[in-house]
């Protein structure tokens, strides 16, 4: 990226993604950018981090440690990990994230989730394989109003959401976590919830039992295959075993899909 880039005062978005393209490190002039709210790396061909410290430079160039970023969205290569999020923790006025790529466990028994900035309003997740320390944390976000877990970001067969947690989310969405098998949701979690999806959970067995005390709930989307539907569905007089949990919601939509995807 040239460093002319840097006159350019009054930019507001930075999108760094252009086929072929190669990022090493930002130049020191991007800290110019006093009006920059969103840098956005998603591209997986265009954006190549050789190592470790090629990351580090980004998350520690000028345009992030100013903590002035609202919005920033960033895909490694496939089986990648980011080696640290701790730079995140000084963008104060982030709103909007996405992260494609491994989140790992530190040295010192804390999670990298513990990074996220508290302003988050908006997280997405992928391939980002956390378990459920890293899902504590992220129940912790007093701001956070929508998240999305898809795509191997999950990485256990137990999934539980505590009782008093994610106390303003409104839109939760899970796609296509491959190992969960059970999904526990204690009575006071989510009270806020105004819409589900599920799709493409081939391991998990039914609906949590908790669903029934979230009565916000306004809409449910489920693409799931016929065992699990069948347990929510009512239609011609017949009530599958679970629809007692989602009674209550006014919009619930089902899309069978196959049982092996």
């Amino acid at each position: 990226m040239p460093s002319e880039i840097g006159n350019l005062f009054h930019l507001r978005y930075l999108g760094v993604g252009l086929k072929g393209a190669k990022l090493f490190n930002l130049p020191q002039s991007i800290g110019n950018l006093r009006n920059l709210h969103t840098l956005d790396l998603r591209n997986n061909e265009g954006i190549h981090f050789k190592t470790d410290e090629d990351f580090t430079l980004l998350l520690e160039s000028p345009v992030v440690e100013s903590g002035r970023l609202r919005s920033l969205a960033m895909v490694l290569p496939f089986d990648s990990a980011f080696p640290s999020l701790e730079s995140l923790s000084r963008c104060h006025l982030l709103v909007k994230l996405v992260l494609k790529g491994k989140i790992q466990n530190d040295l010192h028994s804390s999670h990298h989730m513990q990074f996220m900035p508290p302003s988050l309003t908006k997280l997405v997740l992928s391939t980002s394989e956390i378990k459920q320390d890293g899902l504590v944390v992220l129940e912790k976000l007093q701001n956070l109003r929508f998240l999305q877990l898809g795509d191997y970001s999950y990485a256990e067969s137990q999934m539980v959401f505590f009782s008093h947690e994610f106390v303003k989310l409104e839109t939760l969405k899970l796609i296509e976590l491959h190992e969960i098998q059970e999904w526990q949701v204690e009575k006071g979690t989510m009270p806020c919830l105004k819409r589900l999806d599920i799709y493409r959970i081939p391991k998990l067995r039914m609906i949590p039992d908790g669903l029934k005390f979230i009565t916000f709930l306004r809409k449910i989307h489920v693409q799931m295959d016929s065992s699990f539907v069948d347990r929510i569905r009512f239609e011609d007089e017949f009530e599958g075993e679970d629809f007692y949990k989602v009674r209550h919601i006014p919009s619930v939509s089902i899309s069978l899909v196959p049982v092996v995807w």
